[in-house]
């Protein structure tokens, strides 16, 4: 009779300890879990605004509607190197402002995005882009989730949260 009751004694010691854990999990785990997607979210959409200006930056010096931006890297010392092995080809309209693919004029937002930091969103299935024309600029809706994520406007330049 005293082995059972040790014995559910112990059942009851190990599934309130399984209980504890998860409770601690969910309580103290999960909020970084989801700070750490706000993050990531973030990076990504400045990491567009910095492609952004990447390409307008090389417009100003060619004034030219086909440009082209190099992947970029900052060593810790601040200098700023360019490989100048793996360049893209961007269209820009005639305010310097990169509008997608140096060829075509389908699907520019989407491209716009793939350039600026693709894996900073783990899971792209559930990125989405729609591109519009207004007065002949191109505007960018991104979505994720369902939900706007941000906006880009050809016109200006700007990227909005």
């Amino acid at each position: 009779m005293s082995n059972e009751k040790t014995g559910l004694l112990k059942f009851i010691v190990v599934g309130v300890s399984i209980f504890i854990v998860i409770a601690a999990q969910l309580l103290y785990v999960m909020p970084l879990v989801e700070e750490a997607r706000q993050i990531n979210k973030s990076n990504a959409r400045v990491q567009f605004q910095r492609m952004v200006t990447l390409a307008r930056a090389q417009w100003i010096k060619s004034k030219k509607n086909i440009v082209t931006i190099y992947a970029t890297r900052i060593a810790e010392d601040g200098h700023i190197f360019q490989d100048k092995t793996t360049g893209t080809a961007l269209h820009v309209n005639k305010q310097g402002w990169p509008e997608g693919h140096a060829s075509k004029r389908r699907n520019n937002c989407q491209y716009l995005l793939s350039l600026s930091a693709p894996e900073a969103i783990k899971d792209a299935k559930l990125i989405r882009a729609s591109d519009k024309y207004e007065s002949g600029f191109l505007q960018c809706t991104f979505f994720l989730d369902g939900e706007v994520w941000f906006q880009y406007f050809a016109e200006n330049g700007v990227v909005t949260a």
